[in-house]
């Protein structure tokens, strides 16, 4: 961090300090300071579509989806090829409860980088919600094989397999999220195996 201060300090006209300053503090979770380091940066380029699409990040990190899918918007427009700015775009609009915007904007990204597993498992999500279910879960699938991995697509296939009351499945995927250090919702883990074991 105090590199980019430093950096700052010696070129305040540097709009990459403030981009890689913004990035720093975006994964230590200091949000709010993050959008003010990408608001200088897009300050100092307009054009950078990378800023845009990191301002985008911090403010879905604040819960300010509407303004974060508007930067996304906006970096998508600098730099249509932007397959990171697509996904994020994807999940702005799954958090706004547009999930058939959200699917067209994953496909995006995928058409334009189909290794992108996340982008995989925001489609197979995004498909779940519209009820999709076999397309969902042949999404998750295409995570889990570009990323094997990937514990939160094995985790979201669990919920859908529960969903679809594929119990045993539903646990395996599970377990395998578990063993591949998902922290995530382990009662709803606990269950289908008390379940299972009481079968």
């Amino acid at each position: 961090m105090e590199a980019y201060e430093q950096a700052i300090r010696l070129a305040p006209n540097n709009a990459s300090a403030y981009l890689n300053q913004g990035d720093v503090l975006n994964s230590l979770k200091r949000y709010k300071e993050a959008l003010a380091a990408y608001k200088q940066a897009i300050h100092l380029d307009s054009a950078s579509a990378l800023a845009y699409n990191n301002q985008g990040f911090a403010l879905s990190n604040l819960k300010r989806y509407k303004e974060a899918l508007a930067a996304y918007k906006q970096a998508i427009r600098l730099d249509p090829a932007l397959a990171i700015a697509h996904y994020n775009e994807g999940v702005a609009l799954e958090r706004l409860k547009r999930d058939e915007e959200a699917l067209a904007a994953y496909d995006r990204a995928i058409g334009l980088d189909p290794h992108l597993a996340f982008a995989y498992q925001g489609k197979g999500n995004a498909l779940g919600e519209l009820a999709h279910y076999e397309e969902a879960l042949a999404a998750y699938d295409q995570a889990i094989h570009l990323d094997p991995n990937y514990a939160v697509a094995y985790y979201s296939k669990g919920n859908l397999l529960m969903l679809l009351e594929r119990l045993k499945e539903a646990q395996q995927a599970y377990e395998e999220a578990r063993r591949l250090g998902y922290k995530g919702n382990l009662p709803l883990m606990l269950r289908v195996r008390s379940y299972l074991h009481r079968q």
